[in-house]
């Protein structure tokens, strides 16, 4: 089985990271890790006479090293990619071009605002035909305040999976609430 795993260093990303180790071990996986700079950033480098080649430096680092260590740590053979261009684009076109069997990213707590113009958890899940899980970051003790339901257990909660491989329609399966205590939702 081979597994895209979209990391930024953002705490959906770290999320992300520990469910791949937690269940890649027992799936026999082999993980793809990928990290996408946006080429904005890369824009606003150039218009500023900065050099992009830092920036790209910089993000490579974190990719073989910290991000990747919990995967090694389980046991997992990795592998890495470092990607320009829009984030849900390149992720999707990796797990696609890869033939992966699950595209993991991590998703975050954003403002109405941003849910409404969508992020790229949102652009990832409505587009890839890849099955898509979802993780998402640990809520804060502030942010746990607010919602009762994930105040009750630091259990993470599984956000979506979609699978195109039935006939039964685009959205087999999907769910909100407690995965199951070490199984795949």
């Amino acid at each position: 089985m081979r597994i895209v795993l979209g990391v930024d260093g953002s705490s959906g990303a770290n999320a992300a990271t520990q469910w791949v180790a937690a269940h890649g071990p027992a799936l026999g996986a082999e993980v793809e890790v990928v990290h996408v700079i946006c080429r904005t950033e890369l824009w606003g480098m150039a218009a500023l006479q900065l050099d992009g080649g830092s920036l790209v430096r910089a993000r490579r680092s974190p990719l073989r090293g910290p991000w990747t260590e919990p995967l090694r740590a389980a046991g997992l053979k990795v592998s890495t990619r470092l990607a320009r261009g829009d984030p849900a684009v390149e992720l999707c076109s990796c797990a696609e071009a890869l033939h992966a069997s699950l595209l993991v990213i991590g998703a975050t707590h954003h403002t109405a605002l941003h849910d409404l113009l969508g992020g790229t958890a949102h652009k990832v899940a409505n587009h890839s035909s890849t099955p898509v899980v979802l993780v998402p970051a640990a809520r804060t003790v502030r942010e746990s305040r607010s919602d009762p339901v994930s105040a009750t257990t630091s259990q993470p909660r599984l956000g979506l999976y979609r699978d195109y491989s039935t006939s039964t329609g685009p959205l087999c399966g999907a769910g909100i609430g407690r995965a199951p205590q070490g199984g795949l939702v």
